[in-house]
């Protein structure tokens, strides 16, 4: 028992330098992040604001924000000049008002989650190949997600190596298909 735990002991002390130095070569990267950041994802999303659908409902939202702010501003100022039943309906339309704002709210960044999810899904194996590319030209001996690590006394992120890399690649991919 003795001669296994002098074994042990001898074990971590001569493998504890080397994990401190494979700690040097682990690096994180948001796989998501390097997705969204690329100047063809950066376009789709613009793409999809200047979308006549969108814009139309984000200027709904700026309205019946406007048109909310300018109740509760009436409703201050004409409170205690207001009967009882008046109140109720004017906070009642308010309420109905902010309701409404909400679920136009919701819409409009649903659809946006959408679309990043559609992005990032669509674009997973190319963004799996140009992290491990980077990985390798980096010398990591570990590549992890940055959305699976809690802590991690100093991180190397390479998110934006990785979308250079895709920016890149999308870049070397147009000047071929002009050839």
């Amino acid at each position: 028992m003795i001669k296994l735990i002098k074994t042990v002991i001898v074990a971590v002390a001569i493998g504890a330098p080397l994990l401190a130095n494979a700690a040097d070569k682990i690096a994180v990267v948001s796989l998501d992040g390097a997705i969204l950041q690329t100047e063809i994802a950066q376009e789709v999303m613009k793409k999809e604001q200047e979308n006549a659908v969108f814009k139309d409902k984000a200027a709904q939202l700026e309205n019946l924000s406007n048109e909310l702010k300018e109740l509760v501003e009436n409703y201050k100022r004409d409170e205690a000049v207001l009967s009882p039943e008046q109140k109720l309906a004017q906070q009642q339309l308010i309420q109905s008002k902010e309701t409404e704002g909400k679920a136009l709210q919701k819409q409009l960044m649903n659809s946006q989650q959408q679309l990043r999810m559609a992005l990032v899904r669509n674009n997973q194996q190319v963004v799996f190949a140009a992290a491990q590319e980077v990985a390798k030209d980096e010398g990591l001996d570990l590549l992890l997600n940055a959305s699976a690590v809690l802590y991690m006394k100093e991180v190397t992120d390479i998110t934006a190596k990785v979308t250079d890399k895709l920016n890149q690649q999308k870049a070397q991919a147009d000047a071929a298909a002009k050839k």
